[in-house]
């Protein structure tokens, strides 16, 4: 465990125990960087995803109810906070491209030209969620996050348990 913030690697994963804080380093290259507002990941007991097959909506309630979740603060320099800025405004100008397609189907009475608007959308939540997920939650419990997603730098420097 490392003793300034109590978190360590497990092969590719980042382990964060409850109440631990990452180093201030960024967690794509290592290197230093300002700690974002804590961030929230939830994970629920994959035994319940058989039940996608039997009613989508139970899944999701039961998922939702039975979810574990915990909050850490991501730290990212100030290359990688750009990067993923620049993707974020790259998928609202997609989006805003959809809406302006919409009032064109809309005004030019085109199946077509809608059509084109929902793939815009479906472009723009891509570029989004690339945004969005810098670490992501493989398990959450009480005692501690598994995240995936950490830069090979980032989880050399930290001890192996």
């Amino acid at each position: 465990m490392s003793p300034a913030t109590g978190c360590w690697r497990d092969g590719n994963l980042l382990v964060v125990p409850a109440d631990a804080s990452l180093p201030a380093r960024c967690v794509k290259c290592n290197a230093s960087a300002q700690m974002g507002k804590p961030q929230r990941f939830s994970c629920h007991d994959p035994k319940w995803d058989p039940l996608i097959s039997i009613n989508f909506i139970v899944h999701i309630v039961m998922a939702a109810a039975l979810q574990e979740s915990t909050k850490v603060a991501i730290g990212l320099c100030d290359r990688h906070r750009r990067r993923r800025r620049c993707i974020n405004l790259i998928s609202l100008a997609i989006l805003g491209l959809g809406i302006a397609t919409v009032v064109a189907a809309v005004i030019e009475e085109s199946v077509l030209v809608g059509s084109l608007a929902g793939f815009f959308w479906l472009l723009a939540a891509i570029f989004g969620s690339f945004a969005r997920h810098v670490l992501t939650a493989v398990h959450v419990s009480k005692s501690e996050a598994r995240l995936k997603g950490a830069g090979a730098a980032f989880l050399d420097s930290l001890p192996t348990r």
